[in-house]
């Protein structure tokens, strides 16, 4: 792929808290329309609203997406290339580790249902994310 610096559309999973939020800046900062998404309701207002009114309505995008729903994600993704255009860069920082009272489990720990939502979002929702922006970034001969 090309080394064209843009500017880009980027999409970070679990962009609206610490890193990815951090990231969603920077990049802003870069020039590029950012659109964020998470499971958490209450932060992805927060951060809609913090990256809206740093940059602007129209150069960023925060929405509910969990993405153990396959459906969800699609629907994400053909928001983002409708409102803010195809993305060029993702950054896949989303992802879960079941806690216990006294920190993170030991895998010995897990229930089943507890080791299938993390692979449904840390790596199935990753794929889906990664096949979501595929075809447009070979399409742009551009992708990050």
């Amino acid at each position: 792929m090309s080394a064209d610096r843009g500017p880009h559309v980027a999409v970070i999973s679990g962009g609206t808290t610490g890193i990815g939020l951090a990231t969603a800046f920077r990049l802003l900062r870069a020039g590029h329309r950012v659109a964020v998404f998470s499971h958490g309701e209450a932060s992805v207002m927060a951060a809609g609203a913090a990256l809206a009114e740093a940059f602007g309505p129209e150069r960023s995008l925060a929405r509910r997406v969990d993405l153990r729903e396959p459906s969800a994600i699609s629907s994400f993704f053909g928001e983002v290339a409708r409102d803010l255009g195809a993305p060029g860069i993702l950054v896949c920082n989303a992802g879960i580790s079941p806690k216990g009272p006294e920190g993170p489990l030991n895998v010995s720990d897990l229930t089943l249902e507890e080791w299938n939502d993390v692979l449904a979002v840390n790596v199935t929702g990753t794929m889906l994310c990664c096949r979501a922006v595929l075809p447009g970034m070979k399409k742009s001969g551009f992708g990050r």
